[in-house]
């Protein structure tokens, strides 16, 4: 049971072998090399390709395997189990592009956003994997100070008002409560109202996206988990726009949230004062784009202090966010 755990342990990884097999003339020559197994946007492994045998360098074991393409341009993964000489079914998938391999099954059934990326060296990746882990660690530890600091330097912006200031900023009759369910990603959530469940996309902002084209973009995952550990389990407050949906059919707005004291935040703009978004759709009609002024200002200052998405230079663009990054 043991061995068979560890096997499945290396599934993710182990699929970069079909994929990579599939997109070259020489199987052999395409999987060598290092990869990274990511499920869900988190680190699960890596693992070490040679001509024969691929190398699962957490369990410290090693393994001969079987690449085998499929009829629907997939591929299968096998490795055969050192015991029994069985080949074991490990995982199938497709080929994305040279450096990444899409896993759609397991062993358990079908795959959803587990993927391989290519790495030159395990050693340098594990050390910023490690890195990244431990400021997202601090962060989450720091997330109230960091509001509280950012707030300050927004010189009591009007939107952070208390519940009996509602009335003095005009929200009589905008806002409705609602109960926060999930997040989609950092700018769009998920509420449930009188009429039930609701996607909201987040007026003015833009989040990098976990699932867009080129993978997980940088700070994507952090922008969700914050939404997400920051809203789960509290009642909002949704300032609908106008008009009040998109061309998709889901609603757009505000969130207005409790930042704890007696007094509310808007949640678009605490993501850009964050740092975790942009400011976007800047066209909207003036009713949609009436906080722009005080986005712009926030936006201006989270660029000032290099805060999250603009720690590098050039990752964010006037369209969106860079892919190279």
């Amino acid at each position: 049971m043991r061995l068979k755990k560890k096997w499945l342990a290396m599934l993710a990884v182990v699929t970069t072998v079909l994929l990579l097999g599939a997109c070259g003339s020489s199987s052999e020559s395409k999987i060598i090399g290092s990869w990274k197994a990511v499920a869900d946007d988190k680190v699960t492994g890596y693992l070490e390709i040679g001509e024969e045998r691929l190398v699962n360098r957490e369990e410290s074991m090693t393994a001969e395997y079987i690449l085998t393409e499929t009829q629907d341009d997939n591929f299968l993964v096998e490795v055969v189990n050192p015991e029994s000489g069985s080949n074991v079914f490990l995982f199938e998938g497709y080929f994305e592009n040279k450096d990444k391999i899409i896993v759609v099954k397991t062993p358990d059934g079908a795959a959803e956003n587990n993927e391989l990326v290519r790495v030159d060296n395990i050693e340098e990746a594990k050390k910023l994997q490690e890195k990244e882990e431990n400021e997202l660690a601090k962060e989450r530890e720091d997330t109230k100070a960091k509001t509280e600091e950012s707030t300050a330097k927004e010189n009591d912006l009007p939107n952070y008002v208390t519940k009996e200031d509602i009335t003095k900023q005009n929200l009589d009759g905008l806002v409705e409560h609602v109960e926060f369910v999930e997040a989609v990603d950092g700018d769009t959530v998920v509420v449930k109202s009188e009429n039930g469940k609701e996607t909201v996309n987040l007026l003015l902002i833009d989040t990098p996206e976990p699932n867009a084209p080129d993978g997980g973009q940088e700070y994507a995952s952090r922008a969700t988990n914050y939404v997400t550990e920051s809203q789960t389990g509290q009642t909002v407050l949704l300032e609908r726009g106008q008009p009040s949906q998109d061309e998709d059919g889901n609603t757009v707005g505000f969130i207005w949230t409790n930042m704890g004291s007696g007094s509310i935040g808007m949640l678009n703009q605490l993501m850009v004062s964050l740092g975790y978004a942009r400011v976007a759709n800047i066209e909207a009609n003036e009713v949609n784009a009436k906080y722009l002024d005080e986005f712009q200002e926030a936006e201006n200052s989270a660029k000032q202090e290099k805060y999250k998405i603009w720690e590098y230079d050039g990752y964010v663009t006037d369209d969106g966010f860079n892919p190279d990054f």
